[in-house]
């Protein structure tokens, strides 16, 4: 290995030379690294704070929610980095249904729309207009296969559901509403 640079560090902790398994680990193993936040937090009782994130005494740290202190640089930095680094969820209606229908389906908000117009534009078990549910219709799918088979009022997506997706199940509860319906027509 003559020639190449192994990398190693000296713990900050315990001082003993390790060869890190990031380029930013700063301490020879967990035990090292949970002490010396012990002991930094201890020296944030007094007036001087030492700040977590880059280790500079600081005359009056933050903290932040997890009792940790930054210095102020680092928690704007920190913040930075959140807005930044990471694409924040959409609060539209449009992308939260479009994440929904992807995930969740595997369907664009297209093939939804074009799936629902061959419907009618109404539910496919009893041809109503209106959904009946503030969160609006209802994507009906074989939870076996995970197929779509159609979009449905609230109502019917319920009592399919509660009959167990099961045809012998609906037609036995039809027969059995069928027979009590008119049982009640005749007294």
């Amino acid at each position: 290995m003559s020639g190449i640079d192994c990398g190693v560090k000296s713990c900050e902790c315990c001082t003993i030379d390790f060869v890190p398994r990031i380029a930013a680990q700063r301490f020879c193993s967990p035990r090292c690294r949970s002490s010396l936040g012990l002991n930094r937090r201890k020296s944030l009782r007094g007036s001087l704070g030492l700040c977590l994130g880059c280790g500079i005494n600081e005359p009056a740290p933050r903290l932040n929610r997890r009792k940790r202190a930054n210095c102020s640089e680092c928690i704007s930095k920190a913040l930075a980095r959140v807005v930044v680094g990471r694409v924040l969820p959409s609060k539209t209606p449009e992308r939260a249904r479009e994440y929904h229908l992807r995930h969740r389906y595997g369907m664009t908000v297209e093939q939804w729309d074009a799936l629902f117009a061959t419907q009618g534009g109404v539910c496919a078990v009893c041809r109503s207009i209106d959904p009946r549910h503030v969160h609006g219709w209802a994507t009906d799918h074989d939870h076996l296969t995970g197929r779509i088979r159609g979009i449905l009022c609230q109502p019917c997506n319920v009592t399919l559901g509660r009959l167990g997706d099961s045809l012998a199940a609906v037609t036995e509860r039809a027969a059995g509403f069928a027979k009590y319906l008119a049982g009640r027509a005749t007294s």
